[in-house]
C-alpha cells in the first residue's frame, strides 16, 4: 500500500493504494499545494492536498484517452501534469485536476526525458540500437519537431551494462555485470531552469540553463579515484544472480579498476545540487558534495537521510519519503522545516528488496 503518513502536525494515516517498495522522486511531484503520486499497479495518478487528504485518483490501465500502460515518471508546471509512458511512446498531458488534455508523441522510447522551462530536455543514453551513434543531449518544445542538440559525446564512454551483444559467432556471449557502471546521471531544478548532468568516469558535472538550452557552468571538485571493492561487487553479483536464477549462468562479473566519481545527482527542494560520490562501501559510507545556483561549493550540513528522502516543500512544510518496514508499505510525510533533519534521522528507511520492475518493449 502507499501509506501517506503526515506526522508531527497531523495524526492520521492513509492506506488507499498498493505500492510495496519505497517511492522514488520520479514517481512523485509537487505542484502548488498539491502532491501527485504514481500508483503504478493501477496505472493511476493520486492527488493529495497539502494536508495529506486524498482529492482524487485519475487515469487507469489501457490505451484510451487518459489511460496509461507504463506510467514511468511525472512532472508538473503551472498548468499541466505530464506522465511519461515509454511503453506507449507518449507523454500523457492532464490539467492539474486530472482531466485528460492530449498526448505528446515521444521521438524515441529508448531516451530519457525531463520537463524543463520551455519544453523537454532528453537524451538517448538509456539504450541505443546503434552503438556508433554519439550520445546526444537535446531540447525541444512539446512538438518535438525540431529538437536542438545541446551537446554530444561518444557512446563508448558509457558501459554497456547487462546488454547482450551478439559477436557473430552464433553463440551468445556472457552478459557482463558491473554494479558501478559509467552512466549518465541528471536532475532538474525545482523551477525547471537548470539541469545538471554527470557523464564519464571522472568528476564531470555540467549545468545547463533553460529555456535557453545553453551551457551554464562546469562544476569543479577534487575527487580522487576510489579503487573498486571487489568484495562489495561480489556481494552485489550474488544478489543479482539470486533474483535472476534463470539467467545466472549467462552472467559474469566485469569490474572496473576504480569506481566512477559520481553515483547520483539530485536537485533538492531548496535549489541546492547534491552530488553523491562513489565510495568503497556505497550503502554504508555515503558522501555528498553540494553546489549553489552559481555552481559554488557549499556545505549545508545535510545528512544522507535528508538528501535521499527530501523531495518537496509546501510553505514551511517539507515533504519526505517514508517506509513502514513492518507493514512493507511506502509513504510520504509532511514535517515542519525546522524539524525535518531530526525527523528523518529518527525514522530511517531500511529496505533491501528489489525496486520497481519495468518491462518495456522497444521493438517493432
Amino acid at each position: 500500500m502507499l501509506l501517506v503518513f503526515f506526522c508531527v502536525l497531523a495524526e492520521w494515516k492513509n492506506y488507499e493504494t498498493e505500492v510495496f517498495r519505497p517511492l522514488t522522486r520520479q514517481e512523485v511531484t509537487v505542484v502548488g499545494e498539491r502532491i501527485y503520486a504514481i500508483q503504478a499497479d493501477q496505472c493511476q495518478i493520486l492527488v493529495f492536498d497539502k494536508n495529506g487528504q486524498k482529492i482524487k485518483a485519475f487515469g487507469g490501465k489501457g490505451q484510451g484517452p487518459g489511460e496509461m500502460m507504463v506510467p514511468l515518471s511525472l512532472f508538473g508546471d503551472a498548468q499541466y501534469l505530464y506522465v511519461i509512458d515509454p511503453q506507449m511512446g507518449v507523454i500523457h498531458k492532464f490539467d492539474l485536476d486530472g482531466t485528460f488534455v492530449s498526448r505528446l508523441n515521444l521521438p524515441g522510447r529508448e531516451a530519457d526525458y525531463i520537463r524543463v522551462q520551455g519544453g523537454w530536455a532528453f537524451g538517448d543514453w538509456v539504450f541505443s540500437l546503434d552503438p556508433e551513434k554519439p550520445i546526444e543531449f537535446q531540447f525541444s518544445d512539446d512538438s518535438f519537431a525540431n529538437p536542438k542538440t545541446i551537446v554530444s559525446w561518444p557512446r563508448e564512454k558509457m558501459a554497456a551494462g547487462m546488454m547482450i551483444l551478439e559477436d557473430g559467432s552464433g553463440s551468445i556471449p556472457k552478459i557482463p555485470y558491473n554494479p558501478a557502471m559509467d552512466r549518465v546521471r541528471w536532475t532538474v531544478s525545482p523551477d525547471g531552469t537548470r539541469v545538471a548532468i554527470s557523464s564519464g568516469h571522472s568528476f564531470q558535472v555540467a549545468l545547463y540553463s533553460f529555456p535557453e538550452a545553453k551551457p551554464l557552468s562546469d562544476l569543479k571538485a577534487d575527487v580522487p579515484a576510489v579503487p573498486f571493492n571487489s568484495d562489495w561487487g561480489d556481494e552485489q553479483f550474488a544478489g543479482v544472480k539470486e533474483r535472476n536464477k534463470r539467467m545466472a549462468d549467462m552472467m559474469e562479473p566485469k569490474y572496473p579498476d576504480t569506481f566512477p566519481a559520481v553515483r547520483e545527482v539530485t536537485f533538492l527542494p531548496d535549489g541546492l545540487l547534491a552530488v553523491e560520490l562513489w565510495t568503497g562501501r556505497p550503502e554504508l559510507d555515503r558522501k555528498f558534495l553540494y553546489f549553489d545556483a552559481q555552481g559554488k561549493a557549499v556545505e549545508p550540513g545535510y545528512s544522507r537521510e535528508l538528501v535521499t528522502r527530501w523531495f518537496g516543500r509546501i510553505g514551511d512544510q517539507d515533504l519526505v519519503f517514508m517506509w513502514d518496514e513492518k507493514e512493507e508499505v511506502a509513504g510520504l510525510a509532511s514535517v515542519p522545516h525546522a524539524k525535518t533533519a531530526k525527523f528523518v534521522e529518527a525514522s530511517p528507511i531500511h529496505y533491501d528488496g528489489p525496486g520497481r520492475m519495468i518491462n518495456i518493449s522497444i521493438g517493432d
